[in-house]
């Protein structure tokens, strides 16, 4: 049942925006859908495993492990995979803000940076950091984008709808002392009468980002913003104005991170599961070398869906890397049965039944997963306490869209990732790996190998 529906969801969603996007001139930029190619492996997982169709309809070409062939992937791409350094990423994403690119990718080939082992004896691909392919989106830097594609296409006002996220009307406030970022500090909208409605913390760059009404049918008028840290600063609102500077006084903090991944078991995550450990094992043990000195606290945990024979396994944060490793190698994908799954279980228990640090100077939470959560009245409710909750304890909600992944959960997953101050990461089709992915509506991107860019942007949080 969930291939079925998300290759339908998936293919009407994309045509209808292309259509739209097509039509459409001024305003904001026109949005990328992207490549109709892809690849695909078996998984050999059981539960609710995807067929392997590409966009166009067609059965994707297979060339990831599990197939007879040898080498690298076959297949053509739009694009090709390019490693980058900061000044080009810099010049991506400010392209990426005002002119999106028909052909987003650099034209480094493949094969000269082709992640693939093969064992000579066994004729079998070795699975090794390094392999997955994916790209990344910050919606806050670039509302603009998101913000257009909701007020010119009538796809992404259908979205908004469905999960009942206003994107909006975004604030965004910096907090400084004397100059330098304030981290941490605690930003409020107010109305008039003081109340807060919409509470954040700041990032390691002195930034928070707030949002009037992010319920759709939210009724909440804003009178004035509070910052607060060492000091309180308190600025009148102005329905004008999207940009606040305000001043309070730091309190001295070690330096910490706490790292979650929440990841998806079902069975349609079977085609890409095994990868993901590895890749997630190099990039937990790179970050604590880059931060030897810095305290680093793990939990990594898995879901599936109620009626599975598990909803939720969890660990509590520590800083015992390996035991934590330990378990995410233990794991495996099956269970599921229908498209969505228990998402916001899995969210409720990592924001509530974890002893997050107050303190830490980055929290993130990394959503891995390829189905939205059932899309009830109850759970429509609770993803947006969640959302709140999780923005008001800082923690950055970044998820990591596999494949699978229609329209509609990309909507929700960047409405997840703006309102916590944290950033859209979706799987690419360049490894070849894994069952067909759609194409991101965004601008410009760049491909890196996920593991790379992982650990960039949580170094980000903490630089």
């Amino acid at each position: 049942m969930k291939k079925t529906i998300s290759i339908i969801m998936s293919l009407a969603l994309v045509l209808a925006l292309a259509a739209g996007c097509g039509s459409e001139s001024g305003g904001s930029p026109d949005a990328t859908l992207g490549r109709s190619e892809s690849t695909t492996g078996d998984s050999g997982a059981t539960g609710d495993s995807k067929d392997p169709i590409s966009p166009g309809g067609s059965p994707a070409p297979s060339s990831a492990p599990g197939s007879s062939t040898g080498g690298s992937p076959s297949g053509s791409y739009e694009g090709e995979l390019h490693v980058m350094d900061d000044s080009t990423r810099d010049g991506a994403t400010e392209m990426a803000a005002t002119e999106p690119a028909e052909h987003p990718f650099s034209e480094a080939t493949m094969d000269e940076a082709a992640p693939w082992d093969v064992d000579p004896d066994q004729g079998e691909y070795t699975i090794r950091p390094g392999m997955l392919t994916a790209g990344e989106w910050n919606d806050n830097k670039y509302h603009d984008f998101i913000s257009g594609l909701a007020q010119t296409h009538d796809d992404f006002r259908t979205f908004e709808s469905m999960w009942q996220f206003n994107l909006q009307n975004q604030i965004k406030v910096t907090v400084t002392d004397n100059g330098d970022p304030v981290n941490n500090a605690i930003v409020e909208l107010l109305d008039a009468r003081m109340n807060a409605f919409y509470v954040a913390r700041t990032n390691n760059q002195g930034v928070a980002y707030l949002f009037i009404n992010l319920r759709s049918m939210g009724q909440n008028a804003a009178a004035y913003i509070r910052a607060t840290k060492g000091s309180i600063a308190t600025v009148e609102f102005d329905p004008a104005t999207r940009g606040y500077e305000l001043s309070v006084s730091d309190e001295y903090a070690p330096k910490s991170l706490d790292l979650m991944f929440v990841i998806d078991t079902t069975g349609s995550m079977g085609d890409e599961l095994e990868f993901l450990k590895v890749e997630l094992e190099d990039i937990v043990h790179r970050v604590s070398a880059d931060n030897a000195n810095m305290r680093v606290r793990l939990s990594t945990n898995v879901y599936r869906d109620t009626y599975d024979d598990y909803i939720v396994r969890s660990t509590p944060f520590e800083t015992n890397i390996d035991s934590q490793v330990e378990f995410l190698r233990k794991q495996r994908a099956d269970g599921g049965g229908d498209w969505e799954e228990a998402v916001e279980v899995a969210l409720a228990d990592a924001l509530e039944n974890h002893d997050w640090n107050d303190d830490a100077t980055a929290k993130l939470l990394f959503l891995v997963l390829d189905a939205p959560p059932h899309n009830t009245a109850a759970i429509r409710d609770e993803m947006h306490r969640l959302a709140a909750l999780s923005a008001e304890m800082g923690v950055r909600i970044i998820p990591i869209a596999s494949s699978g992944i229609d329209k509609v959960t990309e909507f929700l997953l960047r409405a997840l990732s703006m309102s916590t101050g944290g950033t859209y990461v979706f799987l690419t089709e360049h490894s070849g790996i894994g069952d067909a992915k759609i194409a991101p509506t965004i601008g410009f991107y760049e491909v890196e190998f996920l593991n790379d860019l992982l650990v960039r942007v949580i170094n980000s949080y903490l630089d």
